[in-house]
């Protein structure tokens, strides 16, 4: 994401989600993964923080609840990370959903 496109704030966490990334897939644990999904959560917080003072609905020009289901998605996806962590999981299927995660997040701030 280009970082001219986020706040300062949100410049600050995208930066400590890069660093959170590199933790968990370096030494995937428990306490990596919960820190990934604080920072994550951060994100989430800053950017609907931010959507607010923009405008006053969260409905897109389609009707849909944008950023619930942004949330909710992201939501599904940190419990299927912690889930990994139950069960012998490759480091490339840790990968794959960190990957999906930040799309999400991508998505939603664009």
């Amino acid at each position: 994401m280009p970082r001219h496109a986020l706040s300062g704030e949100l410049q600050n966490l995208w930066a400590r989600l890069d660093l959170q990334e590199k933790t968990v897939v370096n030494h995937l644990s428990l306490g990596s993964v919960n820190g990934y999904v604080r920072t994550v959560r951060d994100i989430l917080q800053s950017a609907l923080k931010t959507h607010q003072a923009k405008s006053e609905g969260y409905f897109s020009p389609s009707g849909h609840f944008r950023y619930m289901v942004y949330l909710q998605n992201v939501n599904t996806e940190l419990e299927a990370l912690r889930q990994s962590l139950t069960r012998p999981s490759p480091a490339h299927e840790v990968m794959k959903r960190l990957e999906l995660i930040r799309g999400l997040l991508c998505d939603m701030l664009m």
